[in-house]
């Protein structure tokens, strides 16, 4: 050990405080994130679930018993279109919300664990005074 005029019971001390410090700050960071990656599969997929509902809705509701005149065929086609184009606008809806969230949980734990470096680099100074 360099001479520094720290006891090196007192520098083990040190050494172990701060080992301590950052792994209990990477449990950390990793158990605020633990369940983020779920937002974003959600706000992934959430447009592709709606798209899937409205061609079933489209297929199951519009085109049934399409006969007649050309006018009550468009006028019965167009009027289930709208109520099909809900699950669309319904799943971009969820997307673009659940984006914003995961996002917003994203920097506040960025922000938490740099608040928590810097506790850390409080601490070794603090250690490093005492010594």
């Amino acid at each position: 050990m360099a001479r520094t005029g720290v006891r090196p019971s007192a520098m083990l001390a040190r050494q172990l405080a701060l080992r301590a410090a950052r792994r209990e700050a990477l449990r950390q960071e990793q158990e605020l994130s633990r369940g983020i990656w779920l937002i974003a599969a959600f706000s992934a997929t959430a447009f592709f679930v709606g798209t899937v509902f409205f061609w079933w809705f489209l297929m199951r509701h519009v085109f049934i018993g399409i006969t007649g005149d050309k006018t009550a065929i468009m006028a019965a086609t167009f009027d289930g279109l709208g109520d099909a184009f809900a699950g669309i606008g319904l799943g971009l809806a969820i997307a673009i919300a659940l984006h914003v969230s995961g996002g917003y949980l994203r920097s506040r734990v960025a922000q938490m664990t740099n608040e928590i470096k810097v506790a850390i680099l409080d601490l070794e100074l603090e250690l490093l005074r005492w010594n």
